[in-house]
């Protein structure tokens, strides 16, 4: 009787395609866009808005510093299996990215709805649009890498069957109706210290169209996530009534605008915090939104981003495809 062989261990690069790929145009990217920020950081950069620099944290050489952070976590995910410092600081460099950049959640809207009047420069978008792809490829390998560690399937992250959920969980529930709230706080806000006096009939099509997207984004859209009819058109919609909505019809504006407002709210948030120990005080003069309204308007922001990206979680466990690798 022979001895049961031991089958041989497949490549993680084979295994993990996500983890070879990723990492291989994360060093690409290091050393494009790290160039790019060493020839800015030599005195050569141009105009940005609406700042003088493009990123808020790490300017100058400080963002070539953090191109070498993400190459060297991109190295680490490569070089290594099992550990979870590697796993960590490749976590904590894509923070320090998104954290950098969260300007760039206004870029997208300026850049769409050119008729609000937001600062646009291409630059700016260049530079903290950059950063932001250098973390998304870092954070796909490190979600990879993670799946690797748990020895989970590497197209679905899962490890044995589960039975989908017929609905949203309770808590997914709390955090829609707490975006719900985040909104309405954040329009209680704004008529309350500014007034009727402005309405976007006032400011052309795009801020009509901002607006609209901005009521929707508040309480459509989180509800949508978590009851029936973000599944099933409602019998009110003509002509598709019974029939499935699109995933990603719901899920792609959730993921980017819970995104973008975590990041830049969560940002003014922190900086808010900051401003109360070092006496700093938001200047009001000649407009109505002083230190009362941006302590109101600000945490309703990040609630409501929040929010919205715990129940965009949700909708993405339940909405989840069977596995076409594992079957899960």
């Amino acid at each position: 009787m022979t001895a049961p062989t031991t089958p041989e261990r497949t490549a993680p690069s084979r295994t993990y395609p996500a983890l070879a790929w990723a990492t291989t145009a994360l060093l690409a990217w290091a050393a494009a866009y790290g160039a790019l920020r060493a020839y800015w950081a030599l005195g050569n950069a141009p105009e940005f808005a609406p700042l003088p620099q493009d990123l808020v944290l790490f300017p100058g050489w400080g963002a070539v510093g953090l191109c070498a952070a993400a190459a060297l976590a991109a190295l680490g995910l490569r070089l290594t299996e099992r550990s979870r410092t590697a796993l960590a600081a490749a976590w904590a460099t894509v923070a320090a990215m998104v954290a950098a950049s969260p300007l760039f959640f206004l870029d997208v809207i300026g850049g769409v709805l050119a008729g609000l009047g937001l600062p646009f420069s291409p630059p700016s978008v260049l530079g903290r649009g950059g950063m932001v792809a250098g973390a998304a490829l870092l954070a796909v390998a490190a979600l990879a890498y993670r799946r690797r560690m748990r020895g989970a399937c590497a197209r679905c992250g899962q490890r044995e069957r589960h039975a989908r959920p017929d609905k949203a969980p309770t808590w997914a529930f709390v955090a829609a109706y707490a975006a719900v709230a985040g909104c309405l706080i954040r329009l209680a806000a704004q008529y309350g210290f500014a007034g009727f006096e402005a309405t976007p009939l006032d400011a052309g099509a795009a801020a009509i169209v901002f607006e609209i997207g901005f009521v929707l984004a508040g309480t459509l859209l989180p509800l949508a996530l978590v009851h029936r009819w973000g599944l099933i058109w409602p019998r009110w919609v003509l002509g598709l009534a019974g029939r499935r909505v699109p995933r990603w019809l719901v899920l792609g504006p959730a993921m980017f605008i819970s995104g973008g407002m975590i990041a830049y709210f969560g940002f003014q948030q922190v900086q808010l915090i900051a401003n109360l120990f070092t006496g700093t005080v938001i200047d009001a003069e000649g407009t109505p939104y002083g230190q009362a309204f941006m302590w109101t308007a600000i945490p309703a922001y990040t609630v409501w981003g929040l929010g919205l990206g715990a129940a965009t979680a949700a909708r993405l466990r339940q909405t989840r495809p069977t596995c076409r690798r594992c079957g899960a």
